[in-house]
């Protein structure tokens, strides 16, 4: 009786912490889609910003959750990525954008807040800085998360 041929498999990226880990792979492609866009009448944009609201709220809960788990397996130190993906939704300036594009667009709440994001994005891919430039992956993590709470998808 033979055993069936197992080949292993290395996969290198950006670990979240020190260590080995075992379990299921889950690649994604740099950047994010651009959700859908339709037109929002005038008496709706303050709905869409209390969209935008909500989705931000629901995104700070996430990010706290996984910040305290990681910090309970792997340490304070390894946790405070999601402490910098907190700060890029709590930034007053950007929400503000958001709601000001929600208004000047007259378009949904997660299309113009993707419209934001992908300006920042743009910025600073072309700063000169590396250390900078490598931060935007954090940027489009925390913003496909937002993206997610729009529409009431659930994720790590």
């Amino acid at each position: 009786m033979s055993l069936p041929s197992i080949s292993e498999k290395v996969l290198h990226g950006t670990p979240v912490s020190r260590g080995i880990s075992m379990g299921a792979v889950s690649v994604s492609a740099r950047g994010f889609s651009a959700p859908s866009v339709y037109p929002v009448s005038e008496g709706a944009i303050v709905s869409e910003q209390s969209r935008l609201n909500a989705a931000l709220e629901t995104t700070r809960h996430q990010l706290k959750e996984l910040q305290e788990r990681i910090e309970t397996v792997s340490g304070r130190e390894e946790s405070l990525v999601f402490e910098a993906h907190s700060m890029v939704i709590d930034d007053s300036s950007l929400v503000s954008q958001v709601h000001e594009e929600i208004e000047k667009r007259q378009q949904n709440a997660e299309f113009c807040f993707y419209a934001v994001m992908q300006t920042y994005l743009e910025a600073m891919r072309r700063v000169s800085d590396p250390y900078l430039r490598e931060r935007t992956s954090d940027i489009e993590d925390v913003s496909q998360r937002v993206l997610r709470n729009f529409n009431g998808e659930s994720g790590p």
